[in-house]
């Protein structure tokens, strides 16, 4: 069997790693890192991109209209997951994110090292945030989505099946759902009407 080198990670992936499913039940059993690595590059000339380019990319993403809706996820900072257990909100869409390598922080001890890259899901809510901003001599407020950071595997495959059928980025319709759990217990999301 032949090896497949991830060309963003270096990470060597052999075919027996990563069996090829037969159906999406299968699929979401083999764990959401197959899946990302399956959906996010189904073609040669993504593969040297991050993976949320890609899929915009991939959805036709283009002009001032594309590149608000890839900015309304990657523009700010992400909002904590935690502050929404136990809420129902509507999930206007959701992306995988690829975080390339980063210099840890500093240590009282030694240099700071770096840190491998790791895939997370952005996922925005149908909720907006508020900044202020100097615009001259003017301050401003400027409102923008509130999208949630997430790395929770129940989480992960939950929105990646949804993703699956309802594309990245903005879905046609927002859906809700009620995140719940806790650190020790592990991190869930539930579809509700």
């Amino acid at each position: 069997m032949a090896n497949t080198v991830d060309s963003i990670t270096g990470e060597v992936l052999s075919e027996e790693e990563y069996p090829e499913p037969t159906d999406l039940a299968d699929e979401l059993m083999t764990g959401s890192n197959y899946l990302i690595k399956k959906y996010a590059f189904p073609r040669e000339q993504q593969a040297r991109m991050p993976i949320h380019m890609a899929l915009a990319y991939e959805k036709g993403l283009t002009g001032v209209s594309g590149a608000r809706e890839v900015v309304s996820y990657i523009g700010n900072v992400p909002h904590k997951f935690a502050d929404f257990i136990g809420k129902k909100v509507k999930v206007l869409g959701a992306i995988i994110y690829w975080h390339p390598p980063y210099l840890a922080r500093q240590s009282t001890v030694g240099d700071p090292s770096v840190m491998p890259g790791y895939y997370k899901l952005l996922v925005k809510l149908d909720e907006m945030s508020e900044q202020k901003v100097i615009s001259g001599e003017k301050v401003e407020k400027v409102q923008y989505p509130v999208v949630i950071s997430v790395s929770a595997l129940a989480v992960a495959e939950v929105m990646l099946t949804i993703s699956l059928t309802n594309g990245w980025y903005d879905w046609k319709e927002p859906i809700s759902v009620v995140f719940s759990g806790s650190q020790s217990d592990g991190y869930y999301a539930t579809i509700v009407e």
